[in-house]
């Protein structure tokens, strides 16, 4: 899937911590894979899933 660049996204990208940022960044991606699949079309709310990822989630493994 591409990669977002647009001004949202890189405003919010660029206020979180670093070691956040791969955390936001893989939760963009899953969120958008799974909005396409079940809406048609890939909208991302930035601000709400860096609130997500500040607030403690995590991918699970396996």
């Amino acid at each position: 899937m591409k990669s977002p660049r647009g001004a949202k996204y890189l405003a919010v990208l660029s206020a979180l911590p670093e070691e956040l940022r791969p955390i936001y960044k893989a939760l963009i991606e899953e969120y958008k894979f799974y909005a396409l699949k079940h809406y048609g079309r890939a909208c991302v709310a930035y601000d709400v899933i860096a609130e997500l990822v500040k607030s403690g989630w995590r991918p699970t493994s396996g």
